[in-house]
């Protein structure tokens, strides 16, 4: 760091005396130092999150872009940083909220998927019910048609006995004559 405002004094904690000279990665929290250095080395100009530390160890969100400019015959980076603290804060209960909202969908499909799955099962069985209920129809029926050509058949012999039977008596009179 070459130079600082008082607005990242006061906003950090730290004088201006603390902050010329270290390097930015000691004002930021290790898990944000790739952050930084990739955001520096493809010269990134959108911005980007970061968390800082301050000299009371407090945790600060911040919004960080930067540009390079030519400063005293070399290469510079500008930045500009903005406390997102507010943001973060307002976001983190609607992040709780999401969160559970995402997860009462997912019980809730969870739920729709395994009624569905026991109304698919419901129908299979009524389907299977039904086409058995079909084929013992057509058994009985077959069973009735059966039973139809039977008692046909049974009055078909009947009449045709009735028949023979005046023929062979009229048969057996004329043999005895």
């Amino acid at each position: 760091i070459i130079d600082v405002n008082p607005a990242l004094c006061r906003l950090t904690g730290y004088s201006r005396n603390q902050l010329v000279g270290i390097g930015i990665l000691d004002l930021v929290r290790p898990d944000f130092h790739a952050t930084v250095l990739n955001a520096i080395a493809e010269g990134l100009l959108d911005p980007y999150e970061l968390v800082a530390l301050a000299v009371n160890a407090e945790e600060l969100w911040l919004e960080v872009i930067g540009r390079p400019m030519p400063y005293n015959d070399r290469d510079v980076r500008v930045t500009a940083v903005r406390d997102i603290r507010w943001r973060k804060e307002a976001e983190d209960p609607l992040r709780r909220a999401n969160d559970m909202l995402e997860r009462r969908v997912a019980e809730r499909t969870a739920r729709l998927s395994a009624a569905n799955a026991r109304l698919q099962e419901e129908i299979g069985r009524r389907e299977q019910a039904e086409r058995d209920r079909g084929a013992a129809e057509e058994r009985m029926q077959h069973a009735q048609k059966l039973q139809s050509i039977g008692a046909l058949a049974g009055g078909i012999a009947h009449d045709f006995n009735n028949l023979l039977t005046g023929a062979l008596g009229n048969a057996e009179l004329s043999r005895l004559k």
